[in-house]
Protein backbone atom coordinates (compact mmCIF):
# COMPACT_ATOMS: atom_id res chain seq x y z
CA UNK A 1 0.00 0.00 0.00
CA UNK A 2 2.98 2.47 0.64
CA UNK A 3 4.30 1.63 -2.45
CA UNK A 4 1.05 2.16 -4.12
CA UNK A 5 0.91 5.83 -2.58
CA UNK A 6 4.44 6.78 -3.64
CA UNK A 7 3.50 5.42 -7.13
CA UNK A 8 0.63 7.32 -7.33
CA UNK A 9 1.76 10.39 -5.72
CA UNK A 10 4.66 10.27 -7.82
CA UNK A 11 2.65 9.90 -11.53
CA UNK A 12 -0.94 12.09 -10.76
CA UNK A 13 0.58 14.56 -7.69
CA UNK A 14 3.75 15.20 -8.97
CA UNK A 15 4.75 14.31 -5.41
CA UNK A 16 8.27 12.46 -4.92
CA UNK A 17 8.68 10.42 -1.78
CA UNK A 18 11.74 9.52 -0.34
CA UNK A 19 12.64 5.72 -0.87
CA UNK A 20 13.90 5.52 2.83
CA UNK A 21 10.41 6.93 4.25
CA UNK A 22 8.62 4.44 1.71
CA UNK A 23 10.28 1.63 3.27
CA UNK A 24 9.47 2.56 6.52
CA UNK A 25 5.79 3.26 6.04
CA UNK A 26 6.11 -0.54 4.39
CA UNK A 27 7.55 -1.92 7.25
CA UNK A 28 5.38 -0.57 9.46
CA UNK A 29 2.46 -1.83 8.22
CA UNK A 30 3.95 -5.62 8.03
CA UNK A 31 1.83 -7.48 10.92
CA UNK A 32 3.24 -8.87 13.91
CA UNK A 33 1.77 -12.21 15.27
CA UNK A 34 3.74 -12.02 18.87
CA UNK A 35 0.01 -13.90 20.06
CA UNK A 36 0.80 -16.81 18.69
CA UNK A 37 4.55 -18.42 20.20
CA UNK A 38 5.01 -21.19 17.71
CA UNK A 39 4.55 -18.47 14.50
CA UNK A 40 7.22 -17.64 12.66
CA UNK A 41 7.52 -14.18 12.02
CA UNK A 42 9.21 -13.72 7.94
CA UNK A 43 10.81 -10.15 7.37
CA UNK A 44 11.10 -8.77 3.82
CA UNK A 45 15.08 -8.76 2.79
CA UNK A 46 14.88 -5.19 2.14
CA UNK A 47 14.66 -5.04 6.22
CA UNK A 48 17.97 -6.74 6.92
CA UNK A 49 21.01 -4.35 7.16
CA UNK A 50 23.05 -5.48 4.00
CA UNK A 51 26.91 -4.44 3.62
CA UNK A 52 27.82 -3.36 0.42
CA UNK A 53 31.57 -3.17 -1.15
CA UNK A 54 30.40 -2.43 -5.12
CA UNK A 55 32.47 0.08 -6.13
CA UNK A 56 31.85 2.55 -9.14
CA UNK A 57 34.22 2.13 -12.35
CA UNK A 58 36.92 4.77 -13.54
CA UNK A 59 36.29 8.14 -14.81
CA UNK A 60 34.84 7.52 -18.34
CA UNK A 61 34.28 3.73 -18.25
CA UNK A 62 30.24 2.30 -17.97
CA UNK A 63 30.22 -0.58 -15.28
CA UNK A 64 27.74 -3.37 -16.12
CA UNK A 65 26.75 -5.79 -13.30
CA UNK A 66 25.38 -9.15 -14.94
CA UNK A 67 23.28 -11.86 -13.06
CA UNK A 68 21.70 -15.21 -14.62
CA UNK A 69 19.14 -17.41 -12.43
CA UNK A 70 18.07 -21.18 -13.24
CA UNK A 71 15.64 -23.34 -11.43
CA UNK A 72 16.56 -27.12 -12.95
CA UNK A 73 13.26 -27.99 -11.38
CA UNK A 74 10.89 -25.87 -12.78
CA UNK A 75 13.07 -25.43 -15.77
CA UNK A 76 12.51 -21.41 -15.56
CA UNK A 77 15.75 -19.25 -16.06
CA UNK A 78 16.16 -15.38 -16.08
CA UNK A 79 18.99 -12.81 -16.25
CA UNK A 80 19.42 -9.07 -15.55
CA UNK A 81 21.83 -6.66 -16.05
CA UNK A 82 22.17 -2.71 -14.53
CA UNK A 83 24.51 -0.03 -15.97
CA UNK A 84 25.72 2.28 -14.28
CA UNK A 85 28.56 5.07 -14.49
CA UNK A 86 31.67 6.74 -12.58
CA UNK A 87 29.60 8.60 -10.53
CA UNK A 88 27.36 5.88 -9.77
CA UNK A 89 24.71 6.85 -11.41
CA UNK A 90 22.15 4.36 -13.00
CA UNK A 91 21.64 4.65 -16.94
CA UNK A 92 19.68 1.14 -17.50
CA UNK A 93 18.32 -2.19 -16.40
CA UNK A 94 16.98 -5.35 -18.00
CA UNK A 95 15.38 -8.24 -17.08
CA UNK A 96 14.28 -11.08 -19.14
CA UNK A 97 13.29 -14.92 -19.19
CA UNK A 98 15.53 -17.44 -20.70
CA UNK A 99 15.67 -20.82 -22.25
CA UNK A 100 18.87 -22.55 -20.41
CA UNK A 101 19.40 -26.06 -19.60
CA UNK A 102 22.70 -24.73 -17.00
CA UNK A 103 23.56 -21.96 -14.43
CA UNK A 104 26.53 -21.48 -16.69
CA UNK A 105 24.49 -21.10 -19.90
CA UNK A 106 22.47 -18.04 -17.98
CA UNK A 107 25.21 -16.73 -16.72
CA UNK A 108 27.23 -16.85 -19.69
CA UNK A 109 24.14 -14.78 -22.15
CA UNK A 110 23.85 -12.41 -19.11
CA UNK A 111 27.09 -10.88 -19.65
CA UNK A 112 26.46 -11.61 -23.63
CA UNK A 113 23.50 -9.61 -23.41
CA UNK A 114 25.62 -6.72 -21.31
CA UNK A 115 28.48 -6.50 -23.96
CA UNK A 116 25.60 -6.84 -26.73
CA UNK A 117 24.11 -3.69 -25.42
CA UNK A 118 27.34 -1.95 -24.94
CA UNK A 119 28.32 -2.01 -28.64
CA UNK A 120 25.03 -0.80 -29.48
CA UNK A 121 25.04 2.04 -27.03
CA UNK A 122 28.79 3.17 -28.62
CA UNK A 123 30.73 2.61 -25.28
CA UNK A 124 33.83 1.74 -25.41
CA UNK A 125 35.35 1.08 -22.42
CA UNK A 126 33.45 -1.19 -20.73
CA UNK A 127 33.54 -3.14 -16.58
CA UNK A 128 31.82 -6.11 -16.72
CA UNK A 129 31.46 -7.85 -13.42
CA UNK A 130 29.57 -11.12 -12.37
CA UNK A 131 29.00 -13.20 -9.26
CA UNK A 132 29.44 -16.60 -11.40
CA UNK A 133 33.40 -16.94 -10.65
CA UNK A 134 33.81 -19.69 -13.32
CA UNK A 135 32.84 -17.95 -15.74
CA UNK A 136 34.78 -14.74 -15.23
CA UNK A 137 37.70 -16.99 -15.44
CA UNK A 138 36.98 -18.22 -18.23
CA UNK A 139 36.66 -15.10 -19.93
CA UNK A 140 39.83 -13.39 -18.40
CA UNK A 141 41.76 -16.72 -19.69
CA UNK A 142 40.44 -16.19 -22.82
CA UNK A 143 39.03 -19.99 -22.94
CA UNK A 144 36.14 -19.17 -25.64
CA UNK A 145 35.52 -22.97 -26.46
CA UNK A 146 32.40 -24.24 -24.55
CA UNK A 147 29.65 -26.66 -25.07
CA UNK A 148 27.07 -26.99 -27.70
CA UNK A 149 24.63 -24.37 -25.71
CA UNK A 150 27.15 -21.94 -25.00
CA UNK A 151 29.90 -22.38 -27.91
CA UNK A 152 28.20 -19.57 -29.83
CA UNK A 153 27.81 -17.11 -26.90
CA UNK A 154 31.72 -17.35 -26.29
CA UNK A 155 32.57 -16.97 -30.36
CA UNK A 156 30.37 -13.77 -30.16
CA UNK A 157 31.92 -12.39 -27.13
CA UNK A 158 35.69 -13.04 -28.67
CA UNK A 159 34.68 -11.30 -31.50
CA UNK A 160 33.00 -8.35 -29.71
CA UNK A 161 35.97 -7.54 -27.19
CA UNK A 162 38.27 -6.55 -30.15
CA UNK A 163 35.69 -3.66 -30.69
CA UNK A 164 36.02 -2.23 -27.36
CA UNK A 165 39.42 0.33 -26.55
CA UNK A 166 39.32 -1.08 -22.91
CA UNK A 167 36.99 -4.26 -21.54
CA UNK A 168 37.63 -6.67 -18.37
CA UNK A 169 36.02 -9.06 -16.66
CA UNK A 170 35.36 -9.43 -13.39
CA UNK A 171 34.43 -11.53 -10.06
CA UNK A 172 31.76 -9.80 -7.87
CA UNK A 173 30.44 -11.63 -4.67
CA UNK A 174 26.32 -11.38 -4.17
CA UNK A 175 26.91 -8.53 -2.09
CA UNK A 176 28.37 -6.48 -4.82
CA UNK A 177 25.71 -8.00 -7.35
CA UNK A 178 22.22 -7.46 -5.47
CA UNK A 179 21.01 -5.20 -8.19
CA UNK A 180 21.75 -7.63 -10.94
CA UNK A 181 20.97 -10.56 -8.80
CA UNK A 182 17.05 -9.00 -8.27
CA UNK A 183 16.94 -8.44 -12.14
CA UNK A 184 17.50 -12.14 -13.00
CA UNK A 185 15.03 -13.24 -10.29
CA UNK A 186 12.18 -10.81 -11.44
CA UNK A 187 12.59 -12.29 -14.82
CA UNK A 188 12.69 -15.71 -13.77
CA UNK A 189 9.69 -15.40 -12.19
CA UNK A 190 7.86 -12.94 -14.54
CA UNK A 191 9.08 -14.15 -17.33
CA UNK A 192 8.18 -11.04 -18.83
CA UNK A 193 10.98 -9.13 -20.75
CA UNK A 194 11.41 -5.81 -19.53
CA UNK A 195 13.76 -2.92 -20.42
CA UNK A 196 14.21 0.47 -18.03
CA UNK A 197 16.33 3.71 -18.58
CA UNK A 198 14.72 4.56 -15.56
CA UNK A 199 14.81 2.25 -12.13
CA UNK A 200 12.17 0.96 -11.18
CA UNK A 201 10.45 1.56 -7.94
CA UNK A 202 11.29 -1.50 -6.40
CA UNK A 203 14.48 -1.63 -7.54
CA UNK A 204 16.11 1.46 -5.80
CA UNK A 205 16.66 0.06 -2.02
CA UNK A 206 18.93 -2.43 -3.48
CA UNK A 207 20.77 1.20 -5.84
CA UNK A 208 20.16 3.05 -2.89
CA UNK A 209 22.32 0.10 -0.76
CA UNK A 210 25.30 0.66 -3.43
CA UNK A 211 25.51 4.54 -3.48
CA UNK A 212 26.87 4.39 -0.01
CA UNK A 213 29.81 3.12 -1.07
CA UNK A 214 30.28 6.13 -3.47
CA UNK A 215 31.88 8.92 -2.33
Amino acid sequence: MAIWRGRSDLIYNNKFHPPQLTIKTAISMIPTHRHLPNATTVIPSLTQPQTSNWSPPRSGRMKIHTDGAWDPNLNLGGLGIVARDSAGLFHYAAALPINVCSTEEAELRAIWIAIKKARDWKITSLEVESDALFVVQRLQQRNYNGTWRTDALLKDIASWVSAFDFISFAFAPRNCNRVAHELAQWGKQNQTEMYWSISPFWLLHALGGDMTSVS
